[in-house]
């Protein structure tokens, strides 16, 4: 998805705008005591009505292995009282190389599984005066065909912002620009540039 379109349902002010980022809720039919925390998440956003939650990751405990734990996590979204976004992390469609750790390399499996359930694991979206990107960390440095149209992605959303001031990525991928150029790196290498035009 190449487009920035506002979020359905959100009319927010660009003066006052409340985005909760929540990360490794890793929910799953199998483990109750994730889902637990799920529910005192669910009734909190309930309360507070924040304009958009954005998932960074790890939605599910084993959905890089195990479509049940992607799916199950997927309809428990549908409890949240306000608008969400998710971005894969390594439990839901596997490692990047330069992170190995769970032995689940990304692939293109795990991540059609991520895309019946979720959609695209990379989105832009505009809220107020503000541009959101999330993307794939996993793919950075990945070699895999998808790295490459996702970079593309990014140079695109970060090129058409539209004067917004502000960009979100990520937790654990640092966004570092020179004279317009963005670096994105991860663990401490640089792997990816993109132009942001004026």
């Amino acid at each position: 998805m190449t487009t920035a379109d506002p979020i359905d349902g959100i009319s927010a002010d660009p003066q006052c705008i409340r985005i909760v980022q929540v990360s490794d809720t890793h929910v799953s039919r199998k483990r109750a005591y994730f889902v637990d925390n799920w529910d005192v998440f669910v009734d909190e956003m309930s309360r507070t009505r924040p304009d958009l939650i954005v998932h960074s990751g790890d939605v599910a405990f084993d959905g890089a292995a195990d479509e049940d734990d992607l799916a199950f996590a997927r309809s428990e979204k549908d409890r949240l009282a306000a608008p969400w976004l998710a971005i894969p992390g390594n439990h839901d469609t596997g490692e990047s190389p330069l992170a190995i750790r769970l032995q689940q390399p990304i692939n293109s499996e795990r991540m059609e599984r991520w895309q019946r359930h979720y959609g695209p694991s990379r989105w832009c979206r505009d809220l107020g005066a503000w541009r959101l990107i999330g993307i794939d960390t996993a793919l950075l440095g990945s070699g895999h065909p998808e790295e490459e149209q996702q970079n593309q992605f990014l140079e695109r959303s970060l090129r058409n912002r539209s004067g917004r001031p502000g960009d979100a990525l990520p937790a654990s991928t640092a966004l570092r620009e020179r004279r317009g150029r963005y670096r994105i790196y991860r663990c401490g290498r640089p792997v990816c540039a993109a132009w942001a035009a004026a």
